[in-house]
């Protein structure tokens, strides 16, 4: 089996380890893109529990602290295999909440559009993960050999710049991930 990902009438699913790799490949200079899982199990109104995950996006448009995160659903895959469940993510518009807002100048004001919010993340996505005939996708295979070559030579290689910039964001995600109540206030019924 080839495809990591999948397409339902509900949205789009795709394994948590795929779509880290995937968003490792879109990142670059400063634009940087990760996912971090939010630790912890939130219950629903009506006492479902729930796992999330913070998704983010550097955002490095106008010079400011910028970064786009969205929480986004996670489930587990049943059956019991001996070792922790393969994570999935769950993409749709009615499953991807803001946890933060992009801000954007227009008319020489800052305003915040949701919009555009979404689209600066949506669409790249979309495109690396599900594109289109004509596009060319990155399997994870290639992924992974390229990361196990990086791996076997990384004490000979100079951090670049990116590699620092990625470093941050992914903290950035990590502490986003961390703030209970922020994330509690997002993903409540």
């Amino acid at each position: 089996m080839t495809s990591y990902s999948y397409e339902l009438n509900s949205g789009y699913f795709v394994s948590l380890t795929a779509f880290a790799l995937h968003l490792k490949d879109m990142s670059h200079d400063d634009h940087q893109w990760g996912i971090v899982p939010i630790s912890g199990i939130f219950h629903s109104s009506s006492g479902e529990p729930r796992s999330f995950a913070v998704l983010g996006y550097s955002n490095p448009s106008l010079g400011l602290l910028n970064a786009l995160c969205f929480v986004v659903p996670l489930v587990a895959l049943g059956g019991d295999g001996g070792s922790q469940p393969e994570l999935i993510v769950s993409l749709s518009p009615r499953s991807i909440t803001p946890l933060t807002r992009g801000l954007y100048i227009e008319e020489g004001a800052v305003k915040y559009d949701f919009l555009e919010d979404w689209e600066r993340v949506w669409y790249p996505i979309k495109r690396q993960l599900w594109p289109e005939a004509d596009d060319y996708c990155v399997s994870t295979q290639d992924l992974r050999w390229f990361e196990d070559v990086t791996a076997r030579y990384q004490d000979m290689i100079l951090p670049l710049p990116e590699d620092i910039y990625r470093e941050e964001f992914l903290s950035h995600l990590t502490t986003m991930s961390e703030l209970q109540e922020l994330i509690l206030d997002v993903v409540k019924d």
